[in-house]
């Protein structure tokens, strides 16, 4: 049995509704629903608070079924956009969260979700739009990648003209930023889940 099966069955078993446990935890029911779907896993602390309210012990949840969480589903981190370690973007410090993914997607050890902040590429990317990059130093004309710029992740379109390299908002009234020694480039957007 999975965490979103072990949770569900111990609210069950308080006679609990999902709205009951979340006035508990000062949580919207959501959080409680996307946790019992999988798609989302509450932090440490609340955990803790899980297991207390529902009178388990905190080892019956992080016992993991090997085959649904390991073979299944993928953990990939979710960054805050303003960045506390430059060094390296998948660091804790960085790390707001984790996303759920099926194995499945075939996706790369080296990826992460972050959420747009801003407007600038509208109408391809929405403020509050998740996206998922893939780490990589290759780019080709017209990606989209996720650069760092004074202490934060926005999201530009690469262009390489002769040996110099542009990074364009959506609108070409813009003036693209050229690539200097400010600016790091950390990968390529590979998917993109709209906010509504």
């Amino acid at each position: 049995m999975g965490l979103k099966d072990k949770i569900k069955s111990a609210r069950k078993e308080k006679k609990l509704t999902q709205q009951e446990l979340a006035d508990k935890l000062n949580l919207n029911k959501s959080s409680i629903s996307r946790w019992e779907k999988g798609t989302h896993q509450p932090d440490i602390n609340t955990m803790y608070k899980v297991a207390k309210l529902l009178n388990k012990d905190i080892s019956y949840f992080l016992e993991y079924d090997t085959e649904e969480n390991t073979i299944q589903n993928k953990h990939i981190p979710y960054i805050k956009s303003n960045l506390k370690n430059k060094d390296s973007i998948i660091h804790k410090d960085n790390i707001i969260d984790y996303k759920i993914i099926p194995k499945e997607d075939d996706i790369g050890e080296d990826t992460f979700f972050i959420s747009a902040n801003d407007k600038s590429m509208q109408p391809f990317i929405l403020k509050g739009d998740l996206l998922l990059v893939n780490l990589q130093n290759n780019f080709k004309n017209n990606d989209i990648v996720a650069i760092e710029k004074d202490g934060y992740i926005i999201f530009r379109f690469f262009k390489k003209i002769n040996d110099i390299i542009l990074l364009q908002s959506s609108s070409e009234d813009d003036t693209p930023l050229i690539f200097d020694n400010n600016i790091k480039i950390y990968g390529v957007v590979i998917k993109l889940i709209r906010s509504y």
